[in-house]
Formats: C-alpha cells, structure tokens, sequence
C-alpha cells in the first residue's frame, strides 16, 4: 500500500495512520519515545522528553503554550499510527527555523511489539510526501549507526549518510579562570575569520550544528569573554606564532552557563592541534562556563577529549533526502 493510499484512510475512523494531532497526542508521543530511545537521548534530549510529557498532560493548554516553552521539534507535525487507542507509532516533521525548504524528520519511533509489519515504513513514506507537499529541498535525519533496519529503510527511500557524528560534553567547575595562554594557542584576529570558515567548508559541508546548515556568520562576529555580558563567539587559533592550522570558537548556548564549542583543524595537524587548542579553551572558560559541548566526527581526537573529563553523550549518522538541482544534500546556499 502507498504512503497516499494510507493517508486517505485518516478521514475512516479505523485505526491506523493519521495526522498527529498535537495537543492530543502529545502525552502519548513522549510515552512512545521515552520506550523506544532508552540510550540514544541525551541530557538535552530527556529534558525536552519531559517538558512534552508536562504539556500533554495539560491538553489543549499545553499545546498552546508549548511555542513558548519547548523547541519546535517537541510540537512539529507528522504522523502517528494508533491502535486501540495507543499511539504505537510516530515520526515527527519540522522546519528549520529561519531557512525555508529545509525539514528534519525525527523522532521515528514503533513500538517494539509492533515492529515487522512495515508500519514505520508507512511513517516515513507519508512523512516524505508532506515534506514535499511543503516545498521541501532538503529533509534531514539522525539516526544511530548501529541501528541497521532504520539504516536500510531511509537509504531504501533516498536518504544518503552526510557524515556520523559524537557529542561531547564536559562539566567544568565554577572557580576562578584558568591563565590567558598556554599550549601555544592564541586569540584569533579578527581578519582571520575567512581562514577558519574556508576550512569550515572543505572539511564539514554539511554543517556544523544540527540541523542548521553552515553559515560563516559565526566566524565573523566576535565578543568579549564575561560573566555578565554575553556577547558573541570567541575564537582561538594554533599555533600562536606563523599560519594557523587548528580554530576553536566557543558559543554560548541557550542553557545558563552552557558553550558550545567548534573545533577545526588542517588534516595534516589532526592528533596535534586538538590537545593544546582544547586546554587553552577550558582553562579560559572555567569560572565562565558550567557546561561545554563539542560535536566532532566519530573516532576524533577521543583519547584527548576523555583525559579532560569529556564523555560521549551520543553518536549518530546524520542522513539527507534532497529534491534541490543538482541533488547534493552537502551543499546549502
């Protein structure tokens, strides 16, 4: 059967697939999420798992104010199959925010019970064909690399691996600031800026953050390291005398007290520069920071990262489906 021919039974009032229903579903989707994602979420992840289990347990309320509380992927549209009034399955559709045509099709999730029947296969297929109806370029999805069925199915359907991806992160203590410099490192001038973002699109032009697609804004602005004052980016270069061949910049993100770090380094200097680039970045956060994130492909720089007290939060294959000329998910205007 055809993810078309599925869709048509949502106006029967036999179970199935249908549209998902927000403010009603919301409660049932966490509880299925929650089942199917034990390990694969991180801290970030399992907050937003309970602010969505906090909101449908208000209903309609809580689905009126979840713009306001939850990112959009906790409210996005998609699809559920329902059966005997349980949501066994989910697959969730948004829009990148701020960039028209490009959508991220996430939390696919079926019961394990129900598993075998080809029902997240109908999720996906239906999932697709909405994106398009909204004038999708580019539909993105993480998955882990080890689950191979999930693998199999998106690649079956047009989607292509981008890169594999682990996130990092490290808590740092709250006393005073490390020393301004050591390990060769120092503060990138502001005209280098176009250095560091070349790089930036000869080694990850897929982006850099999920699911946003790489822009050299980042690279431009600076700030001032402050308690108080937020500013923008901070950036470091290594080593500190001739051409640079390692960048760090370090972002606040929307957590208190949480940065987020960016880290690229010439192939030739990869085993090199991430060590001193990466202890002169916590020496000068700390005091300044209470978490620090790092998303770096799979299997880099792991012992350095481990010796300073970074544990892997998760590693996923970050995958594409693209409708734009040309067809190449790894490049974005």
């Amino acid at each position: 059967m055809t993810a078309a021919a599925v869709i048509r039974r949502e106006a029967r009032a036999a179970p199935g697939l249908r549209r998902l229903r927000r403010w009603r579903d919301m409660a049932g989707v966490a509880a299925l999420i929650g089942r199917s994602f034990p390990r694969g979420m991180d801290r970030s992840g399992r907050r937003m798992l309970a602010e969505m289990r906090a909101l449908g347990r208000a209903g309609f309320l809580g689905w009126l104010v979840a713009p306001l509380l939850v990112p959009s992927a906790a409210y996005a549209e998609g699809f559920v199959w329902e059966e005997a009034g349980s949501i066994i399955g989910n697959a969730s559709l948004s829009e990148v925010e701020g960039f028209p045509g490009r959508f991220v099709l996430a939390n696919v999730a079926v019961d394990v019970d129900h598993r075998g029947r080809g029902i997240g296969r109908a999720l996906v297929e239906a999932s697709i064909e909405l994106a398009r109806k909204r004038a999708a370029g580019l539909l993105l999805l993480q998955v882990e690399p080890d689950n191979h069925p999930a693998i199999h199915l998106y690649s079956d359907l047009g989607f292509r691996t981008l890169t594999t991806r682990t996130l990092w992160q490290a808590r740092l203590g709250q006393g005073a600031p490390g020393p301004g410099r050591q390990d060769d490192v120092r503060v990138r001038a502001p005209t280098e800026w176009n250095e560091q973002w070349a790089l930036a699109q000869r080694l990850h032009p897929e982006g850099l953050v999920w699911p946003y697609p790489l822009g050299g804004r980042v690279f431009r602005r600076t700030g001032r390291l402050g308690s108080f004052l937020p500013g923008g980016p901070l950036h470091w270069a290594w080593p500190a005398a001739g051409r640079p061949k390692g960048w760090m910049t370090a972002r606040r993100t929307r957590e208190w007290g949480g940065w987020r770090l960016i880290l690229l380094v010439e192939p030739e200097s990869q085993g090199t520069a991430e060590g001193p680039l990466l202890r002169h970045v916590l020496a000068a956060l700390r005091g300044h920071a209470r978490t620090v994130t790092l998303d770096l492909p799979a299997g880099a720089a792991e012992a350095e990262l481990m010796s300073l007290g970074f544990s892997a939060e998760r590693t996923l294959a970050w995958m594409a489906r693209d409708w734009r000329a040309g067809g190449s998910p790894a490049v974005w205007p």
